[in-house]
């Protein structure tokens, strides 16, 4: 059961390795268009195929899914919280959506930041992590950090 959790692991940060390479080859397609390919060549499997696979899906459409292990992207400040909805003052209708989040794994969940993303010019800028991680109970907090 240990291999099979450490193979789910690898599949999800191959999955995560993926994204960026097909993102740096393709530079002038969305994350919505590489998401949109990969789900078409994942179609094209039986049902018992992707039984035990890698779903990709918006958090609205998990609600009222639960699965042994999640993986969500993007928990940085400006993001998740928006930055729309912390100016306007108004962050509420997000914690229940990172809620609905963190409810979805059964077991694992793995919630993803990143200390530096390119802005517009192609420059790093620093990201800081979104405050409803910090609202995590530290007991059920296991930190990575995967820099190079």
């Amino acid at each position: 059961d240990h291999e099979k959790e450490s193979d789910k692991q690898e599949n999800m940060l191959e999955l995560i390795h993926g994204i960026s390479e097909y993102a740096e080859e393709e530079p002038d397609k969305s994350l919505e268009d590489i998401l949109l390919d990969f789900s078409l060549s994942s179609e094209k499997k039986t049902e018992s195929e992707l039984d035990d696979s890698v779903k990709l899906m918006t958090i609205h459409a998990s609600k009222g899914l639960e699965f042994p292990i999640c993986l969500s992207i993007g928990w940085n400040q400006g993001t998740f919280p928006s930055m729309r909805s912390m100016s306007e003052g108004d962050i509420e209708e997000e914690r229940r959506i990172a809620y609905v989040a963190v409810t979805r794994a059964k077991s694992d969940l793995v919630l993803t930041y990143t200390k530096t993303r390119k802005d517009f010019s192609g420059a790093d800028k620093f990201q800081d992590p979104s405050i409803f991680l910090s609202e995590i109970p530290d007991e059920l907090v296991r930190e990575i950090n995967l820099t190079k």
